[in-house]
Order: C-alpha cells, then structure tokens, then sequence
C-alpha cells in the first residue's frame, strides 16, 4: 500500500477507499496471528495435507505483529473520538450503524473526515 499526499486533497470516498485498505489488511493479518498457533499443531501431526504447511510457509509473523503494532499504536495516538470511529468503521467488523445514537449524521462524518486524514497523514 504505497500512497502520496495527493490521498489528502482527495475526496472522502478516496479516502475512505485508502483507510479500508488499511483496514483489510489488518483484519487478515489479525486473524492468520490468532490462527498461527492452530496451523503450527496440524501441520505437527504425521497426516499434514501440503496446502497447510504452504500456508503455514507464507505467513510472516514478523510482519503481522510489526502491523498490527503500527496501526494500533496511530489509533493510540489519536483522540478517542477518532480512534473510536476508525476502528468502528475500518478495522473491526462492527455493524454499519453503530454511531446511530451517540452522534448525528452531520457531525459523524465531519468526524469521520478528520479521523481518515489523519490517519492517511501518519501511514503516509
């Protein structure tokens, strides 16, 4: 995911288009960590069935956990506003209304705009 400052001057579907990407990402390299430790024990035992140990192979655990702390500590660093309605909308799989009742439509979206720019301005 390689973006440039021109995702700032865009407009909130672009934007929103980058965050999810963020949010994709991070949803799948949360779930293969989580499932890690499942895949080491089948592909110990005597019948392991060859897709296994390539999936087991292409994990990079590195990776996922040095991920999964960027993106946790950005929505650390962020107010709990902000960070609430990323996380909310992007990178757990919440139901689509969830913000009916703590906030207006006008004032959830001004939210949610400043939240995706900034968060954009610190993965950039």
């Amino acid at each position: 995911m390689v973006f440039d400052n021109s995702i700032l001057k865009s407009s909130f579907k672009v934007q929103c288009a980058g965050v999810e990407q963020f949010g994709n990402e991070y949803r799948r390299v949360k779930t293969l960590l989580t499932n890690n430790p499942i895949l080491v024990d089948m592909i110990k035992e005597q019948e392991t069935t060859y897709s296994l140990v390539d999936l087991h192979n292409q994990i990079n655990i590195s990776y996922c956990e040095k991920f999964i702390t960027f993106i946790d500590n950005i929505l650390n660093t962020m107010s709990f506003e902000y960070s609430r309605i990323l996380e909310n909308e992007f990178f757990t799989n919440t139901d689509s209304n969830w913000w009916y009742g703590i906030y207006s439509k006008s004032t959830f979206y001004r939210l949610k705009k400043k939240a995706m720019t900034l968060f954009l301005t610190y993965v950039i």
